[in-house]
């Protein structure tokens, strides 16, 4: 059955309102056509409705374009997956010095480092926040060694993200910005609120079901971007990204972002992922599915969520479809 645009709404905002999510933005790309659909409302204390148009936090998303920064550079020879991080960062530090006198780039890249992961320290705001962040680090305990297993870490992707800026002399913002979302035609991605109020956008909301108030946490740490804490998209910004790592790193505008080899390296397993992360391994910087149960992984993307916010985005490079669904509150999850 065709899956029209209208058909594609309707669903939405019936889903919408089962699962008590205020608002929602959702893009399909299949069939070398975009579809999209919004439902809700942005705010329930405004009630101005979603539209297509609207900018909604991507949380952990963002970690697919921290990676892709940190694969370019690797291309350029600005960076190394197994040096020392040290290498970049001289200074860096962690409660363990042996650890991290050993973690290197890739050990961040698929959450192999150990590093506590749930540090959420504000290190401010001016341009020098992610290095400060990174400073931070030097009392974190390490939950094992570099390279052992598979442990969930925010704050190894904040550390690629300053190794970002040394490689590049930029900021973070800056280099997403110029090397990833102005190439690739998205120019509202956002990773700062001064960006974001040019558009219309969504709020998170808290709170039981059917007793949703908006957050009174608007952003998390602007230090922690390189996480996830602070961009927002509209969801075919998200579509766009997915459909450059569909077509071996070259996006729609036929700007060339990454190599194919590069494309291919973040989509091998490096990783076995726990059960209940409902993600089967990790690639560097990508979660990855076998969706079939034959040992081969083809479905790719990642989760994000922020306070009061939630996205989900699963693309199949062999069919080249994607999805990408953005939400503000309520049980999104059952939504997805």
């Amino acid at each position: 059955m065709s899956l029209s645009p209208a058909r594609l709404r309707g669903m939405l905002d019936t889903l919408t309102r089962q699962y008590g999510v205020p608002g929602a933005s959702l893009a399909v790309w299949s069939g070398g056509e975009m579809k999209e659909a919004a439902a809700g409302v942005c705010n329930i204390e405004t009630k101005v409705p979603v539209t297509t148009e609207t900018l909604f936090q991507i949380g952990s998303i963002t970690k697919l374009y921290t990676t892709v920064l940190a694969m370019q550079l690797v291309e350029e020879g600005k960076l190394d997956l197994d040096r020392p991080v040290r290498d970049i960062i001289p200074d860096f530090a962690v409660a363990d010095e042996e650890a991290a006198a050993r973690i290197t780039l890739r050990h961040l890249l698929n959450h192999t480092s150990g590093i506590d992961g749930d540090f959420f320290e504000d290190a401010g705001r001016g341009e020098d926040r992610v290095g400060n962040y990174v400073r931070l680090l030097k009392d974190v305990a390490q939950i094992h060694p570099p390279g052992q297993m598979f442990s969930y870490c925010n704050a190894g992707f904040v550390v690629a993200g300053r190794m970002i800026e040394l490689a590049t002399g930029k900021t973070w913002d800056k280099a997403i910005r110029e090397r990833i979302a102005k190439p690739i035609g998205t120019p509202a991605f956002s990773t700062l609120p001064e960006q974001a109020m040019r558009y219309q956008t969504a709020i998170g909301h808290v709170g039981a079901p059917g007793a949703l108030a908006v957050t009174p946490i608007t952003y998390l740490a602007q230090s922690n971007a390189p996480a996830g804490s602070m961009p927002m998209a509209k969801a075919s910004d998200v579509i766009a990204f997915a459909r450059m790592m569909m077509n071996d790193g070259v996006a729609a505008n036929d700007t060339p972002i990454l190599s194919a080899e590069s494309v291919h390296q973040m989509h091998l397993r490096t990783v076995t992922c726990p059960p209940q992360m409902n993600i089967d391994a990790i690639g560097l910087g990508s979660f990855l599915w076998d969706w079939n149960g034959d040992g081969h992984y083809d479905v790719f993307g990642h989760d994000g969520s922020t306070i009061g916010q939630a996205a989900w985005l699963r693309y199949h490079t062999e069919s080249e479809t994607a999805v990408a669904l953005l939400t503000n509150g309520g049980n999104g999850k059952g939504l997805a």
